[in-house]
């Protein structure tokens, strides 16, 4: 049990009735408890709790969650726990969240690595427009002459995102440099067919009918050519 001011909060599992019938058949006393619950675990709990309050939110009626989503966008901000932020993330981004975009965004910067990948994990779910500048300028201080899990998230999150062909004028040149990585120019040959980059044909082209280049890379570029 948690206690608050020598107040025993009480379990989430006691707002819910014995059946556990669906949301939309609660009553709206039983709401009403089980938002109070909510609300008192997330401020107070344990943070394993507090994660197990969180996957409850996603499930919680909409209509009647909006004081919630509200302390989920403060919690955002001020979260020190580094679990709880990526499971914060991921609970906004389930729920669509988007009006907390610039906390999320924010978030890319964040010290710590898995943080930070999984803001852009979240920016790409909700498709935010704002996020390709960030991105981009995150593209432009990685080294591509080495295989990147950072780099590859980026690159996709770009391909998937509104304007994310913004990059492309970019990611052409660093596709260009033969002393890159070749399965980051793999990645970036993927990203041309994604987001159907016309003006990256010839170059895909260059690398596809080389015979001297490696068979993965030639074979994601002609993929790209057919998208």
């Amino acid at each position: 049990t948690i206690k608050d001011n020598e107040t025993t909060l009480p379990k989430l599992d006691e707002a819910k009735p014995a059946s556990k019938p669906k949301a939309k058949e609660l009553s709206t006393e039983q709401i009403d408890k089980k938002k109070s619950v909510l609300s008192k675990v997330l401020r107070y709990g344990t943070s394993q709790e507090r994660k197990q309050a969180l996957f409850e939110l996603i499930h919680f009626p909409k209509e009647h969650a909006k004081e919630l989503y509200i302390y989920l966008g403060e919690m955002l901000k001020t979260e020190k726990d580094l679990g709880m932020k990526i499971v914060i993330l991921r609970t906004v981004s389930e729920l669509n969240l988007v009006e907390y975009k610039d906390s999320v965004i924010l978030l890319f910067d964040d010290p710590n690595e898995d943080v930070s990948k999984q803001a852009v994990s979240t920016a790409k779910k909700l498709k935010l427009q704002d996020a390709v500048p960030p991105l981009i300028e995150k593209l432009k201080k990685e080294d591509f002459t080495k295989n990147s899990n950072a780099v590859t998230l980026y690159i996709n999150a770009l391909s998937e995102l509104p304007n994310g062909k913004d990059a492309s004028p970019f990611l052409q040149a660093k596709f260009r440099e033969k002393f890159n990585h070749s399965d980051m120019r793999a990645q970036i040959a993927l990203y041309f067919g994604s987001v159907a980059d016309g003006s990256a044909d010839s170059i895909l082209q260059d690398v596809a009918f080389d015979d001297l280049m490696p068979t993965t890379l030639r074979c994601y570029s002609i993929n790209a050519l057919g998208k």
